[in-house]
């Protein structure tokens, strides 16, 4: 089961009635997210892996996985802890429970990356 966004917000489900108008759609299948969104279908699966192709346009991009609701989920998080020509990437992972986010944890990415 996946998304590739064609078919718009139709399995998308967000905390407001307005969840959708930040969100940029592309006819080549990518978005530009705004407000957090969940896909529908997946909130009843229990094992599962993830794939997707992102690219960080400022400081960091995040995902949310293992959501109950959209107070409650398992959420992470890449982050440019140094930008530059070799900038510096750390991932980050926090818990939202009852709408509440816990303790965040960073860890550095030991990985060369490269701006562009």
């Amino acid at each position: 089961m996946g998304s590739d966004f064609h078919s718009g917000a139709q399995f998308w489900d967000g905390a407001h009635a307005a969840w959708g108008r930040g969100w940029e759609r592309h006819r080549d299948g990518y978005v530009h997210p705004g407000a957090l969104s969940l896909l529908r279908p997946s909130l009843q699966m229990t094992d599962y892996r993830m794939e997707f192709m992102a690219q960080i346009e400022n400081k960091s991009m995040s995902w949310v996985f293992r959501a109950h609701d959209v107070d409650n989920y398992y959420a992470m998080k890449l982050n440019v802890v140094a930008p530059g020509l070799r900038p510096v990437i750390s991932v980050v992972r926090y818990t939202v429970v009852n709408g509440k986010r816990g303790r965040r944890v960073e860890i550095p990415l030991p990985v060369m990356m490269h701006k562009n």
